[in-house]
């Protein structure tokens, strides 16, 4: 039980810290921050994504989720989202791998 609350502490105080660096990057540097997140191609590229994981995921609401009220239209959203994060973590992963791989044979 400690060490879940351990955890638990450890969570909260680095999802304050990165809230807290995201804040202050906005709020020191906000010429760099609409140069690079309010682009039309950024935002494009975002829907574009959102579009795909929308279309993959699947409206299906089983009885435990209806009777809190989700209906086929939320399940879809929801099931977008969740598969858009996969796919922002398989693109972030492919980068770090190609980066590596490129790196060890530039010095290689």
């Amino acid at each position: 039980m400690i060490l879940y609350s351990l955890f638990s502490v450890s969570c909260f105080f680095t999802f304050l810290i990165s809230g807290l660096a995201s804040l202050f990057f906005v709020i020191l540097k906000p010429s760099l921050f609409c140069s690079v997140v309010l682009t039309s191609d950024f935002k494009d590229f975002f829907k574009g994504l959102f579009l795909i994981a929308w279309l993959l995921s699947s409206g299906e609401v089983n009885a435990s989720y209806a009777e809190f009220g989700v209906d086929s239209s939320l399940s879809k959203m929801i099931g977008g989202l969740i598969t858009l994060v996969y796919l922002l973590i398989g693109i972030a992963v492919s980068g770090i791998v190609y980066s590596e791989i490129s790196k060890t044979f530039k010095n290689g």
